[in-house]
C-alpha cells in the first residue's frame, strides 16, 4: 500500500501500488563553535540563588515544605528565602489575650501595662514559632530576606482588614498600627531577640524588608511612618542590620522613598520592589515607556535599579515570575510554569538582570497559600516544585553555566554541566 500527498500536504493511501522506499534522512551536519579563550568574559553572579519566594511563614513549619527547601538548596543552590507573615497572629508573636498582673483582658498585655502589673518587656512577645522556622533556615545555610509583616491584631488600628479577606488559613492583618511607637517596640524586640539567638555575624547576611506591596498601608501617609519606625528600631539594636523598601508592586514609589530617606535621615540600606511581565507597564493594553518593547520587563527593572544606584543603594527584585496572571494562553494561576515559555523567559531574562543583588522567583514551591490552601497535589500555579514534590523544569537554570566557556581547544562544543530594646511598661 503506497501513500501519496494531497494538495494540502497530507498523506493519502492508494491501494494496489507497491510500497515506495522511504527517503533516507540526511546526515546531521557537524557544528563547530569558535571560542577565543583570551577574550573577555561577562560576569554571571547567579543572583537568582540569593532568594526565592514562599507563601507565609507558618507554612515553613511543615515537614514537606522543609524537605522541598532542602532540595532547592542542594539542586538549585538556593541561599535565601522571602515570605510574608513573620508577625502574623498565626505565628503567635504578640498574644491576643492574656493577663497583666491578676486582671484578665484581651490584647492589653501587648499594648499597655502602665496601669496594671508590669510584665518584663521582652516577655510580652513570643518568638517560639519564629525560632522554629529560623533555626531550620540557619541550619540549612539559608539567609532570609525577613519581610516585616503583617500587623498583629493586638496592635492593629483596623483589626478586621485581612489579606485575602481572611479566607483560608492565612491571618495577615493589613493595617497600620494604632501606635507607631508600639510597632517600633515590637520590631526592636524582634531584632534584639534575633541578635541574641544568632549573633551579628549571621544577621549581617540577612536583609529586613518593610511590609509587602503597601497592603493596607498606602504611601506615604501610612507606609512612610511604618518604614521610619521599622528602620530606626533595627538600627537601634545593631547598625549591621540591613533594612530596605519600599517592597512595592509594579516598581512603584522607589524615587519617593529614596528622597524621603535622604530628606528625613531615615536608614535605607537597599531598595526593593516587585515586577511581573503581566504588570500594566508591560501589558499590551497598559502603559509605560517600554510597553511595546520585547525587552519591556528587564528594561523597566533596570531603570528602577539605576534610580537605586544613583543613590548608592543596591537593588533587590524581591518578587518576579514569568507572569503573575499566567503566561500566553493561560488564566490566573494556570500551568504556565510548566511551559516552554517559562523556561525561555528565565534563560533570557536572568542574565540581563545580573547587576541586581537579588532576583527572587515567586515561589520555590506550591506549598503556598493566599486565598486558600489548594487541596490537591498537582496544582500548578506558582512554583519551582509541586505540592507533591515533583520538580518543575523552568527553574533548572543551575544546570547551565553561563557564560559558556570553551576548553583548551580553539574549537569545541559546549554542553550543559551540573555543577534598642524596648522600654519597660
Amino acid at each position: 500500500m503506497a501513500r501519496r500527498r494531497s494538495r494540502d500536504g497530507q498523506r493519502r493511501t492508494k491501494r494496489g501500488q507497491g510500497s515506495r522506499r522511504a527517503r533516507a534522512p540526511e546526515p546531521l551536519q557537524e557544528v563547530q563553535i569558535e571560542v577565543d579563550l583570551d577574550g573577555g568574559t561577562l560576569p554571571f553572579p547567579k543572583n537568582w540563588q540569593r532568594a526565592f519566594g514562599s507563601g507565609h511563614a507558618q507554612l515553613a513549619t511543615r515537614a514537606d515544605w522543609q524537605k522541598q527547601l532542602r532540595r532547592s538548596v542542594g539542586e538549585l543552590g538556593l541561599r535565601g528565602v522571602r515570605m510574608h507573615g513573620w508577625l502574623d497572629d498565626d505565628m503567635s508573636v504578640v498574644p491576643t489575650s492574656g493577663t497583666c498582673g491578676s486582671t484578665s483582658h484581651r490584647g492589653l498585655c501587648a499594648l499597655d501595662c502602665s496601669s496594671r502589673g508590669a510584665r518584663p518587656p521582652l516577655l510580652r512577645y513570643r518568638f517560639f514559632n519564629v525560632d522554629t522556622v529560623l533555626d531550620f533556615l540557619v541550619e540549612t545555610g539559608v539567609a532570609p530576606i525577613v519581610e516585616l509583616s503583617f500587623m498583629p491584631s493586638a496592635l492593629a488600628k483596623n483589626k478586621s482588614r485581612h489579606a485575602f479577606a481572611n479566607s483560608g488559613g492565612i491571618k495577615g492583618v493589613i493595617s497600620e498600627p494604632s501606635s507607631y511607637n508600639e510597632w517600633y517596640e515590637l520590631v526592636a524586640a524582634f531584632a534584639s531577640h534575633l541578635l541574641r539567638r544568632y549573633g551579628a555575624g549571621e544577621l549581617s547576611k540577612w536583609a529586613f524588608e518593610v511590609w509587602n506591596e503597601m497592603w493596607g498601608v498606602p504611601y506615604p501617609d501610612a507606609y512612610l511612618p511604618l518604614y521610619n519606625a521599622s528602620a530606626h528600631a533595627l538600627k537601634a539594636v545593631h547598625p549591621a542590620l540591613r533594612v530596605g523598601g519600599p517592597s512595592s508592586a509594579k516598581l512603584q514609589h522607589i524615587p519617593e522613598l529614596i528622597r524621603a530617606a535622604r530628606k528625613h535621615r531615615i536608614p535605607l540600606d537597599f531598595v526593593s520592589s516587585h515586577h511581573y511581565p503581566s504588570d500594566p507597564s508591560c501589558h499590551y493594553a497598559g502603559y509605560g515607556p517600554n510597553v511595546m518593547d520585547a525587552e519591556c520587563f528587564s528594561k523597566d527593572i533596570l531603570a528602577a535599579a539605576e534610580l537605586a544606584a544613583s543613590a548608592g543603594k543596591p537593588f533587590l527584585l524581591t518578587e518576579y515570575k514569568e507572569g503573575l496572571h499566567g503566561g500566553p494562553g493561560t488564566g490566573f494561576g494556570g500551568s504556565h510554569s510548566d511551559r516552554a515559555y517559562a523556561a525561555a523567559f528565565v534563560m533570557h531574562t536572568v542574565p540581563l538582570l545580573s547587576r541586581l543583588e537579588a532576583v527572587s522567583w515567586w515561589t520555590f514551591s506550591d506549598i503556598f497559600e493566599e486565598n486558600w490552601m489548594i487541596g490537591r497535589p498537582f496544582y500548578g500555579g506558582w512554583r519551582g516544585q509541586l505540592s507533591a514534590g515533583r520538580r518543575v523544569s523552568s527553574l533548572r537554570l543551575d544546570r547551565v553555566n553561563l557564560p559558556i566557556v570553551g576548553t583548551a581547544s580553539s574549537r569545541s562544543t559546549a554542553s550543559p554541566s551540573r555543577r534598642t530594646a524596648p522600654s519597660s511598661c
